[in-house]
Protein backbone atom coordinates (compact mmCIF):
# COMPACT_ATOMS: atom_id res chain seq x y z
CA UNK A 1 0.00 0.00 0.00
CA UNK A 2 2.47 2.61 -1.17
CA UNK A 3 1.76 6.31 -0.96
CA UNK A 4 1.81 6.36 -4.77
CA UNK A 5 -1.08 3.88 -5.03
CA UNK A 6 -4.83 4.33 -5.20
CA UNK A 7 -5.15 1.78 -2.39
CA UNK A 8 -3.44 4.25 -0.08
CA UNK A 9 -5.60 7.17 -1.20
CA UNK A 10 -8.74 5.10 -0.54
CA UNK A 11 -7.37 3.93 2.82
CA UNK A 12 -6.43 7.48 3.83
CA UNK A 13 -9.86 8.84 2.85
CA UNK A 14 -11.68 6.13 4.83
CA UNK A 15 -9.50 6.55 7.93
CA UNK A 16 -9.93 10.34 7.69
CA UNK A 17 -13.73 10.07 7.62
CA UNK A 18 -13.90 7.61 10.53
CA UNK A 19 -11.32 9.42 12.66
CA UNK A 20 -13.36 12.61 12.81
CA UNK A 21 -16.35 10.59 14.04
CA UNK A 22 -14.44 9.44 17.14
CA UNK A 23 -12.08 12.38 17.70
CA UNK A 24 -13.77 13.62 20.89
CA UNK A 25 -12.58 10.63 22.91
CA UNK A 26 -8.81 10.51 23.47
CA UNK A 27 -8.87 6.79 24.15
CA UNK A 28 -11.08 5.96 21.17
CA UNK A 29 -9.31 8.12 18.59
CA UNK A 30 -5.85 6.88 19.59
CA UNK A 31 -6.99 3.27 19.59
CA UNK A 32 -8.54 3.76 16.16
CA UNK A 33 -5.39 5.35 14.72
CA UNK A 34 -3.25 2.58 16.24
CA UNK A 35 -5.46 -0.09 14.64
CA UNK A 36 -5.36 1.73 11.29
CA UNK A 37 -1.57 2.01 11.49
CA UNK A 38 -1.11 -1.70 12.20
CA UNK A 39 -3.51 -2.54 9.37
CA UNK A 40 -1.45 -0.30 7.07
CA UNK A 41 1.80 -2.04 8.03
CA UNK A 42 0.25 -5.50 7.76
CA UNK A 43 -0.80 -4.66 4.20
CA UNK A 44 2.89 -3.96 3.52
CA UNK A 45 4.66 -6.71 5.40
CA UNK A 46 2.24 -9.27 6.82
CA UNK A 47 3.86 -11.26 9.61
CA UNK A 48 6.70 -8.73 9.96
CA UNK A 49 4.25 -6.66 11.97
CA UNK A 50 5.42 -8.76 14.93
CA UNK A 51 8.93 -7.28 14.56
CA UNK A 52 7.37 -3.82 14.82
CA UNK A 53 5.41 -4.93 17.89
CA UNK A 54 8.52 -6.50 19.48
CA UNK A 55 10.53 -3.29 19.08
CA UNK A 56 7.64 -1.32 20.58
CA UNK A 57 7.25 -3.59 23.60
CA UNK A 58 10.99 -3.63 24.35
CA UNK A 59 11.38 0.14 24.23
CA UNK A 60 8.20 0.86 26.19
CA UNK A 61 9.44 -1.48 28.93
CA UNK A 62 13.01 -0.15 28.87
CA UNK A 63 11.82 3.43 28.74
CA UNK A 64 9.63 2.94 31.80
CA UNK A 65 12.51 1.35 33.70
CA UNK A 66 14.89 4.14 32.67
CA UNK A 67 12.45 6.73 33.99
CA UNK A 68 11.88 5.04 37.38
CA UNK A 69 15.26 3.41 38.09
CA UNK A 70 18.39 4.76 39.76
CA UNK A 71 21.52 5.71 37.86
CA UNK A 72 23.20 2.31 37.47
CA UNK A 73 20.06 0.49 36.45
CA UNK A 74 19.08 3.27 34.02
CA UNK A 75 22.20 2.60 31.95
CA UNK A 76 21.48 -1.14 31.93
CA UNK A 77 18.01 -0.63 30.47
CA UNK A 78 19.34 1.89 27.95
CA UNK A 79 21.91 -0.64 26.74
CA UNK A 80 19.21 -3.33 26.61
CA UNK A 81 17.08 -1.07 24.40
CA UNK A 82 19.95 -0.19 22.06
CA UNK A 83 21.27 -3.74 21.75
CA UNK A 84 17.81 -5.20 21.18
CA UNK A 85 16.92 -2.74 18.43
CA UNK A 86 20.27 -2.88 16.68
CA UNK A 87 20.39 -6.68 16.89
CA UNK A 88 17.06 -6.98 15.07
CA UNK A 89 18.07 -4.34 12.52
CA UNK A 90 21.50 -5.88 11.90
CA UNK A 91 20.12 -9.41 11.57
CA UNK A 92 17.71 -8.51 8.78
CA UNK A 93 19.80 -5.85 7.09
CA UNK A 94 23.45 -6.80 7.49
CA UNK A 95 23.67 -10.59 7.95
CA UNK A 96 24.38 -11.37 4.30
CA UNK A 97 26.79 -8.43 4.05
CA UNK A 98 28.79 -9.97 6.91
CA UNK A 99 28.61 -13.45 5.34
CA UNK A 100 29.74 -12.27 1.91
CA UNK A 101 32.65 -10.27 3.28
CA UNK A 102 33.70 -13.14 5.56
CA UNK A 103 33.71 -15.47 2.57
CA UNK A 104 35.79 -12.99 0.57
CA UNK A 105 38.29 -12.76 3.43
CA UNK A 106 38.47 -16.55 3.75
CA UNK A 107 39.11 -16.81 0.00
CA UNK A 108 41.88 -14.22 0.22
CA UNK A 109 43.50 -16.13 3.11
CA UNK A 110 42.99 -19.43 1.31
CA UNK A 111 40.71 -20.76 4.04
CA UNK A 112 38.27 -23.38 2.82
CA UNK A 113 35.37 -22.40 5.08
CA UNK A 114 32.36 -20.84 3.33
CA UNK A 115 29.07 -19.65 4.81
CA UNK A 116 25.89 -19.81 2.71
CA UNK A 117 23.74 -16.72 2.33
CA UNK A 118 20.49 -16.60 4.26
CA UNK A 119 17.28 -15.83 2.39
CA UNK A 120 15.99 -12.78 4.24
CA UNK A 121 13.32 -10.27 3.30
CA UNK A 122 14.00 -6.84 4.78
CA UNK A 123 10.96 -5.70 6.81
CA UNK A 124 9.71 -2.46 5.30
CA UNK A 125 10.55 0.61 7.38
CA UNK A 126 12.71 -1.25 9.90
CA UNK A 127 15.55 1.30 9.60
CA UNK A 128 13.12 4.07 10.50
CA UNK A 129 10.88 2.64 13.20
CA UNK A 130 13.75 1.02 15.15
CA UNK A 131 15.52 4.40 15.32
CA UNK A 132 12.32 6.15 16.32
CA UNK A 133 11.45 3.60 18.98
CA UNK A 134 15.01 3.53 20.33
CA UNK A 135 15.13 7.34 20.49
CA UNK A 136 12.44 7.19 23.19
CA UNK A 137 14.77 5.26 25.53
CA UNK A 138 17.66 7.61 24.69
CA UNK A 139 15.59 10.73 25.29
CA UNK A 140 14.32 9.43 28.62
CA UNK A 141 17.88 8.60 29.63
CA UNK A 142 19.05 12.12 28.77
CA UNK A 143 15.92 13.68 30.34
CA UNK A 144 14.73 15.13 27.03
CA UNK A 145 11.14 13.90 27.22
CA UNK A 146 8.46 12.65 29.58
CA UNK A 147 7.31 9.02 29.49
CA UNK A 148 4.27 8.02 27.44
CA UNK A 149 1.00 7.92 29.37
CA UNK A 150 0.33 4.31 28.39
CA UNK A 151 1.43 1.57 26.00
CA UNK A 152 -1.26 2.43 23.44
CA UNK A 153 0.01 5.97 22.98
CA UNK A 154 3.63 4.86 22.77
CA UNK A 155 2.69 2.20 20.21
CA UNK A 156 0.92 4.87 18.16
CA UNK A 157 4.03 7.06 18.32
CA UNK A 158 6.13 4.22 16.88
CA UNK A 159 3.63 3.02 14.27
CA UNK A 160 1.74 6.16 13.13
CA UNK A 161 1.19 5.22 9.50
CA UNK A 162 2.00 8.47 7.63
CA UNK A 163 5.65 8.32 8.73
CA UNK A 164 6.03 4.66 9.64
CA UNK A 165 7.92 3.25 6.67
CA UNK A 166 10.21 6.11 5.56
CA UNK A 167 10.09 8.89 8.10
CA UNK A 168 10.42 11.66 9.01
CA UNK A 169 12.07 10.23 12.15
CA UNK A 170 9.96 11.76 14.91
CA UNK A 171 10.92 12.27 18.55
CA UNK A 172 8.61 11.19 21.34
CA UNK A 173 8.56 14.75 22.69
CA UNK A 174 7.31 15.97 19.31
CA UNK A 175 4.53 13.43 18.88
CA UNK A 176 3.21 12.14 22.19
CA UNK A 177 2.34 15.62 23.47
CA UNK A 178 0.02 16.02 20.45
CA UNK A 179 -2.09 13.07 21.62
CA UNK A 180 -3.64 14.81 24.63
CA UNK A 181 -5.59 17.78 23.19
CA UNK A 182 -8.73 17.10 21.19
CA UNK A 183 -7.69 17.55 17.56
CA UNK A 184 -9.34 20.07 15.27
CA UNK A 185 -8.82 21.07 11.66
CA UNK A 186 -9.85 24.25 9.88
CA UNK A 187 -10.73 24.59 6.21
CA UNK A 188 -7.38 26.22 5.43
CA UNK A 189 -5.46 23.44 7.22
CA UNK A 190 -7.50 20.88 5.28
CA UNK A 191 -6.57 22.67 2.06
CA UNK A 192 -2.89 22.75 3.07
CA UNK A 193 -2.98 19.00 3.76
CA UNK A 194 -4.50 18.26 0.35
CA UNK A 195 -1.97 20.59 -1.30
CA UNK A 196 0.98 18.80 0.32
CA UNK A 197 -0.34 15.40 -0.72
CA UNK A 198 -0.91 16.58 -4.30
CA UNK A 199 2.53 18.20 -4.41
CA UNK A 200 4.12 14.99 -3.18
CA UNK A 201 2.30 12.91 -5.81
CA UNK A 202 3.38 15.30 -8.57
CA UNK A 203 7.00 15.17 -7.40
CA UNK A 204 6.98 11.39 -7.15
CA UNK A 205 4.87 10.10 -10.03
CA UNK A 206 4.98 12.83 -12.63
CA UNK A 207 8.61 13.91 -12.16
CA UNK A 208 10.72 11.33 -10.27
CA UNK A 209 9.24 8.16 -11.76
CA UNK A 210 9.45 9.42 -15.33
CA UNK A 211 13.02 10.64 -14.89
CA UNK A 212 13.92 7.22 -13.50
CA UNK A 213 12.33 5.25 -16.35
CA UNK A 214 13.49 7.55 -19.16
CA UNK A 215 17.01 8.39 -17.96
CA UNK A 216 18.40 7.16 -14.67
CA UNK A 217 17.41 3.50 -14.62
CA UNK A 218 18.67 2.69 -18.10
CA UNK A 219 21.88 4.66 -17.65
CA UNK A 220 22.88 2.94 -14.41
CA UNK A 221 21.92 -0.42 -15.88
CA UNK A 222 24.43 -0.15 -18.75
CA UNK A 223 26.61 2.91 -18.05
CA UNK A 224 29.34 1.80 -20.46
CA UNK A 225 27.22 2.60 -23.56
CA UNK A 226 26.65 6.27 -22.67
CA UNK A 227 29.02 9.12 -23.43
CA UNK A 228 30.22 11.67 -20.88
CA UNK A 229 27.57 14.22 -21.84
CA UNK A 230 24.75 11.70 -21.36
CA UNK A 231 26.27 10.36 -18.13
CA UNK A 232 26.54 13.88 -16.71
CA UNK A 233 22.91 14.54 -17.59
CA UNK A 234 21.86 11.24 -16.00
CA UNK A 235 23.62 12.19 -12.75
CA UNK A 236 21.98 15.63 -12.76
CA UNK A 237 18.64 13.94 -13.47
CA UNK A 238 19.16 11.54 -10.55
CA UNK A 239 20.14 14.52 -8.37
CA UNK A 240 16.63 15.87 -8.82
CA UNK A 241 14.92 12.49 -9.01
CA UNK A 242 16.07 11.41 -5.54
CA UNK A 243 15.04 14.79 -4.12
CA UNK A 244 11.59 14.73 -5.75
CA UNK A 245 11.14 11.09 -4.72
CA UNK A 246 12.06 11.44 -1.05
CA UNK A 247 10.77 14.96 -0.44
CA UNK A 248 7.61 13.90 -2.30
CA UNK A 249 7.19 11.06 0.20
CA UNK A 250 7.75 13.51 3.04
CA UNK A 251 5.17 15.93 1.63
CA UNK A 252 2.59 13.14 1.47
CA UNK A 253 3.50 12.00 5.01
CA UNK A 254 3.23 15.51 6.47
CA UNK A 255 0.01 16.20 4.55
CA UNK A 256 -1.52 12.89 5.64
CA UNK A 257 -0.65 13.54 9.29
CA UNK A 258 -2.11 17.03 9.00
CA UNK A 259 -5.49 15.52 8.09
CA UNK A 260 -5.61 14.13 11.64
CA UNK A 261 -4.35 17.27 13.35
CA UNK A 262 -0.72 16.11 13.74
CA UNK A 263 2.35 18.07 12.78
CA UNK A 264 5.44 16.17 11.72
CA UNK A 265 8.91 17.75 11.66
CA UNK A 266 10.28 19.28 8.47
CA UNK A 267 12.64 16.87 6.71
CA UNK A 268 13.92 19.02 3.82
CA UNK A 269 14.85 22.68 3.60
CA UNK A 270 15.80 23.32 -0.05
CA UNK A 271 18.96 21.17 0.24
CA UNK A 272 20.29 22.12 -3.19
CA UNK A 273 20.54 25.74 -2.09
CA UNK A 274 23.26 24.67 0.36
CA UNK A 275 26.55 26.57 0.10
CA UNK A 276 28.70 23.74 1.53
CA UNK A 277 28.53 19.98 2.18
CA UNK A 278 28.04 20.77 5.87
CA UNK A 279 25.13 23.08 5.05
CA UNK A 280 23.68 20.39 2.78
CA UNK A 281 23.40 17.91 5.66
CA UNK A 282 21.59 20.54 7.70
CA UNK A 283 18.96 20.68 4.94
CA UNK A 284 18.77 17.09 3.61
CA UNK A 285 16.91 14.34 5.53
CA UNK A 286 17.05 16.66 8.51
CA UNK A 287 15.54 14.21 11.01
CA UNK A 288 18.22 11.60 10.22
CA UNK A 289 20.98 14.22 10.46
CA UNK A 290 19.56 15.38 13.78
CA UNK A 291 19.41 11.78 15.04
CA UNK A 292 23.02 11.16 14.00
CA UNK A 293 24.23 14.39 15.62
CA UNK A 294 22.38 13.86 18.91
CA UNK A 295 22.99 10.14 19.35
CA UNK A 296 26.31 9.49 17.59
CA UNK A 297 28.37 12.64 17.04
CA UNK A 298 27.61 14.40 20.33
CA UNK A 299 28.06 11.31 22.60
CA UNK A 300 31.41 10.63 20.90
CA UNK A 301 32.51 14.04 22.11
CA UNK A 302 31.46 16.18 19.16
CA UNK A 303 33.93 19.00 18.70
CA UNK A 304 34.58 19.46 22.41
CA UNK A 305 37.87 17.48 22.56
CA UNK A 306 39.99 19.07 19.89
CA UNK A 307 40.14 19.12 16.10
CA UNK A 308 41.54 15.63 15.52
CA UNK A 309 38.87 13.93 17.62
CA UNK A 310 36.23 16.09 15.97
CA UNK A 311 37.39 14.83 12.56
CA UNK A 312 37.33 11.27 13.89
CA UNK A 313 33.77 11.79 15.12
CA UNK A 314 32.69 13.21 11.77
CA UNK A 315 34.13 10.17 9.96
CA UNK A 316 32.44 7.69 12.33
CA UNK A 317 29.11 9.52 12.10
CA UNK A 318 29.07 9.70 8.31
CA UNK A 319 30.27 6.14 7.81
CA UNK A 320 27.37 5.02 9.99
CA UNK A 321 24.97 7.28 8.07
CA UNK A 322 26.20 5.73 4.85
CA UNK A 323 25.98 2.19 6.23
CA UNK A 324 22.47 2.92 7.52
CA UNK A 325 21.42 3.48 3.92
CA UNK A 326 22.36 -0.04 2.90
CA UNK A 327 24.51 -3.12 3.50
CA UNK A 328 26.93 -2.35 0.70
CA UNK A 329 30.46 -0.96 0.43
CA UNK A 330 29.01 1.69 -1.90
CA UNK A 331 27.22 3.30 1.01
CA UNK A 332 30.26 3.16 3.28
CA UNK A 333 32.24 4.98 0.59
CA UNK A 334 29.32 7.39 0.18
CA UNK A 335 29.52 8.20 3.89
CA UNK A 336 33.30 8.67 3.75
CA UNK A 337 32.95 10.93 0.71
CA UNK A 338 30.57 13.24 2.54
CA UNK A 339 32.68 13.10 5.71
CA UNK A 340 35.57 14.57 3.70
CA UNK A 341 33.34 17.41 2.54
CA UNK A 342 32.13 18.18 6.05
CA UNK A 343 35.68 18.04 7.45
CA UNK A 344 36.82 20.44 4.72
CA UNK A 345 34.11 22.87 5.86
CA UNK A 346 35.15 22.47 9.47
CA UNK A 347 38.78 23.19 8.57
CA UNK A 348 37.74 26.64 7.34
CA UNK A 349 35.25 27.21 10.15
CA UNK A 350 37.47 29.60 12.09
CA UNK A 351 38.47 31.68 9.06
CA UNK A 352 36.50 34.53 7.51
CA UNK A 353 34.22 31.95 5.95
CA UNK A 354 30.91 33.77 6.51
CA UNK A 355 32.12 36.81 4.64
CA UNK A 356 33.42 34.68 1.80
CA UNK A 357 30.08 32.89 1.56
CA UNK A 358 28.20 36.18 1.44
CA UNK A 359 30.33 37.40 -1.48
CA UNK A 360 30.36 34.11 -3.42
CA UNK A 361 27.10 32.34 -2.53
CA UNK A 362 26.04 31.46 -6.08
CA UNK A 363 29.46 30.00 -6.90
CA UNK A 364 29.53 28.01 -3.66
CA UNK A 365 26.01 26.67 -4.24
CA UNK A 366 27.09 25.52 -7.71
CA UNK A 367 30.26 23.85 -6.37
CA UNK A 368 28.32 22.19 -3.56
CA UNK A 369 25.81 20.75 -6.02
CA UNK A 370 28.65 19.42 -8.17
CA UNK A 371 30.22 17.84 -5.08
CA UNK A 372 26.91 16.15 -4.19
CA UNK A 373 26.29 14.99 -7.75
CA UNK A 374 29.71 13.34 -7.89
CA UNK A 375 28.74 11.21 -4.88
CA UNK A 376 25.63 9.84 -6.57
CA UNK A 377 27.19 6.87 -8.42
CA UNK A 378 28.07 5.49 -4.97
CA UNK A 379 24.47 5.99 -3.84
CA UNK A 380 22.67 4.67 -6.93
CA UNK A 381 24.88 1.98 -8.48
CA UNK A 382 24.34 -1.67 -7.59
CA UNK A 383 27.97 -2.15 -6.53
CA UNK A 384 31.38 -0.47 -6.57
CA UNK A 385 32.19 -1.91 -9.99
CA UNK A 386 29.08 -0.39 -11.52
CA UNK A 387 29.77 2.90 -9.75
CA UNK A 388 33.26 2.91 -11.27
CA UNK A 389 31.71 2.36 -14.71
CA UNK A 390 29.59 5.47 -14.19
CA UNK A 391 32.60 7.53 -13.09
CA UNK A 392 34.60 6.28 -16.05
CA UNK A 393 31.76 7.15 -18.40
CA UNK A 394 31.57 10.61 -16.90
CA UNK A 395 35.16 11.39 -17.78
CA UNK A 396 35.40 9.50 -21.09
CA UNK A 397 34.49 11.65 -24.06
CA UNK A 398 32.68 9.53 -26.64
CA UNK A 399 31.05 12.50 -28.41
CA UNK A 400 28.04 14.65 -27.62
CA UNK A 401 25.14 12.55 -28.84
CA UNK A 402 22.02 12.67 -26.68
CA UNK A 403 19.44 9.87 -26.69
CA UNK A 404 17.12 10.83 -23.85
CA UNK A 405 13.57 12.09 -24.56
CA UNK A 406 12.91 15.84 -24.58
CA UNK A 407 10.28 15.43 -21.85
CA UNK A 408 12.96 14.18 -19.44
CA UNK A 409 14.97 17.35 -20.02
CA UNK A 410 11.86 19.45 -19.45
CA UNK A 411 11.01 17.67 -16.18
CA UNK A 412 14.56 18.03 -14.85
CA UNK A 413 14.35 21.76 -15.64
CA UNK A 414 10.94 21.98 -13.93
CA UNK A 415 12.30 20.20 -10.84
CA UNK A 416 15.34 22.51 -10.73
CA UNK A 417 13.26 25.65 -11.26
CA UNK A 418 10.72 24.73 -8.58
CA UNK A 419 13.53 23.96 -6.14
CA UNK A 420 15.21 27.33 -6.52
CA UNK A 421 12.02 29.39 -6.55
CA UNK A 422 11.89 31.49 -3.33
CA UNK A 423 10.00 29.89 -0.44
CA UNK A 424 7.53 32.75 -0.33
CA UNK A 425 6.27 31.75 -3.79
CA UNK A 426 5.73 28.14 -2.67
CA UNK A 427 3.89 29.43 0.41
CA UNK A 428 1.79 31.77 -1.70
CA UNK A 429 0.76 28.97 -4.08
CA UNK A 430 -0.30 26.83 -1.10
CA UNK A 431 -2.27 29.76 0.34
CA UNK A 432 -4.06 30.35 -2.96
CA UNK A 433 -5.02 26.66 -3.20
CA UNK A 434 -6.08 26.47 0.45
CA UNK A 435 -8.28 29.57 0.17
CA UNK A 436 -10.18 28.30 -2.88
CA UNK A 437 -13.66 26.91 -2.43
CA UNK A 438 -14.33 23.19 -2.42
CA UNK A 439 -15.37 23.10 -6.10
CA UNK A 440 -12.10 24.62 -7.33
CA UNK A 441 -10.01 22.41 -5.05
CA UNK A 442 -11.90 19.34 -6.28
CA UNK A 443 -11.29 20.27 -9.94
CA UNK A 444 -7.56 20.70 -9.24
CA UNK A 445 -7.44 17.38 -7.39
CA UNK A 446 -9.20 15.64 -10.30
CA UNK A 447 -6.76 17.17 -12.80
CA UNK A 448 -3.73 16.06 -10.80
CA UNK A 449 -5.30 12.61 -10.33
CA UNK A 450 -5.75 12.32 -14.10
CA UNK A 451 -2.11 13.22 -14.70
CA UNK A 452 -1.01 10.79 -12.02
CA UNK A 453 -3.03 7.99 -13.66
CA UNK A 454 -1.42 8.68 -17.03
CA UNK A 455 2.12 8.76 -15.63
CA UNK A 456 1.65 5.78 -13.31
CA UNK A 457 0.58 3.68 -16.29
CA UNK A 458 4.02 4.29 -17.83
CA UNK A 459 5.91 2.95 -14.82
CA UNK A 460 5.24 2.91 -11.09
CA UNK A 461 8.46 2.88 -9.06
CA UNK A 462 8.67 2.25 -5.28
CA UNK A 463 9.94 5.15 -3.20
CA UNK A 464 13.74 5.09 -3.11
CA UNK A 465 14.02 5.25 0.67
CA UNK A 466 11.71 2.28 1.19
CA UNK A 467 14.69 0.04 0.44
CA UNK A 468 16.54 1.47 3.44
Amino acid sequence: MGFNSFDYIAFLFLVFLLFWQVNRSRSLRNTFLLAASYFFYTAWNGYFVFILLLSTVIDFYCGGKIFTSRAGRRKFYLVLSIVSNLSVLCFFKYTNFLINNSNSLFELLDIGTRFPNISLLLPIGISFYTFQSMSYSLDLYFNRCAPAKNFREFALFVSFFPQLVAGPIVRASEFIEQLAPEPSIKNRELGEAFFLILKGLIKKIIIADYINSAVVGITFQTPQIYNSFETAFALIAFHFQVYCDFSGYTDIAIGSAKLFGFRLPVNFNSPYRAHSPSDFWKRWHMTLSRFAFDYIYAPLGGSRKGALKAYRNVIITFVLIGFWHGANWNFIMFGLYHAVGVMFCRFFKDTKWDGFVARNRILLVLLTNIYIILSLPLFRAANLGRAWDVYRGLFDSGGFSFHYPALSVLLVCVAAFSHYVPDRIHSRIMEVFSDRNAVVQTLIILLVTYLVIIMSELQSVPFIYLQF
